[in-house]
């Protein structure tokens, strides 16, 4: 989940917030041993943490999936609307 990219930095934040310790997450050399070093499985919010930033994820994921169906909706809609309104003007 490290590297997952629904981890972002606000929940890197609020990790470090609870547990008082500060991560290098932008570091090559940044893995689970560092994490371990910290005071997490104290709070237990690793798991809710991990678990609430992907909910972030799909959420938002799901909105920009449907703000792409809707303008693309929208946009066949005028097409076919000034489609008809120009054929039914050329009729009289």
């Amino acid at each position: 989940m490290m590297t997952d990219k629904a981890m972002k930095q606000r929940h890197w934040n609020c990790i470090a917030e609870t547990t008082g310790h500060q991560f290098d997450i932008e570091s090559d050399s940044f893995c689970l041993r560092h994490i371990m070093e910290a005071p997490i499985l104290k709070e237990d919010i690793e798991v809710g943490t991990c678990i609430f930033s992907l909910i972030d994820f799909f959420i938002v994921s799901k909105n920009n999936m449907m703000t792409s169906e809707m303008v693309t909706f929208l946009k066949n809609f005028f097409t076919s609307l000034k489609s008809l309104t120009l054929n039914h003007t050329t009729l009289f």
